[in-house]
């Protein structure tokens, strides 16, 4: 909303601010000067902001830049033309900024993913202690997936709870879309950590509320979990980790 706000606000600044030179900018170049406001809105604040401030933006353009000034009223069908493109060029461009964006951060998560699971990988590698590999586990997967809290149950654990599936796939519990991804269930989730076949425990994972969470990071976690698993109980019976 703080984004839509401001993209409605920029546009309608922008256009109130060229009045004194409207006499000598074309109308099209304005058009294209509160383009960039509408990209500018949707690559920071998403779709919704980039969408309001298309609207406002071929308001402030009626508004403002075309007779008779100051109505919403076209006189010039040339006007008209250029407030119809304003609006659907801005609605256009912003929805590639919101992909682009979206790209962008796929590309993060997948950086950021590749990485935990190297750090835990070379902890295997050098023999490290099932407490060091735990806690490179447990760091990996609260950032990962943004988690309150994250502790390893040996055993069958004492109550249900939803299920992250090896392929990253949620088939119980509440979901709940925050704009851009589904959240965790609120009661929390969990990981089953599996070796030779069989649960020798389960991860449980306390969500933040609202944060989004991708079907990748959640093979991410997984794959942490099966890490982890080549160490619990090597030491003998498997115990809680918190």
């Amino acid at each position: 909303m703080a984004w839509s706000a401001f993209g409605a606000i920029a546009a309608i600044a922008v256009a109130g601010l060229l009045v004194p030179v409207r006499s000598t900018i074309d109308n099209t170049n304005v058009a294209l000067i509160l383009v960039l406001v509408v990209v500018a809105a949707a690559t920071f604040g998403g779709r919704t902001a980039g969408v309001v401030t298309s609207i406002v933006s071929a308001l402030a353009f009626n508004y403002f830049q075309t007779e008779p000034f100051y109505t919403l009223r076209i006189s010039d069908r040339d006007d008209i033309v250029s407030a119809v493109l304003l609006l659907v060029v801005g609605l256009a461009v912003g929805e590639i900024a919101v992909l682009a964006r979206r790209r962008q951060a796929v590309a993060v998560e997948h950086v950021t993913g590749a990485r935990q699971l190297e750090r835990v990988t070379a902890l295997l590698a050098q023999g490290a202690s099932e407490d060091e590999v735990w806690e490179a586990v447990r760091d990996g997967i609260v950032a990962e997936l943004g988690l309150k809290s994250c502790h390893f149950e040996p055993g069958g654990g004492l109550r249900h709870l939803p299920r992250i599936e090896r392929d990253g796939r949620l088939l119980e519990g509440e979901k709940h879309f925050t704009g851009s991804g589904f959240a965790l269930p609120s009661e929390g989730v969990e990981i089953l950590v599996e070796r030779g076949g069989a649960a020798v425990g389960r991860l449980v994972l306390e969500p933040s509320v609202g944060r989004a969470v991708s079907r990748d990071q959640r093979r991410v976690a997984v794959a942490l979990a099966d890490s982890f698993a080549v160490v619990v109980g090597r030491s003998g019976a498997p115990r809680a980790l918190a």
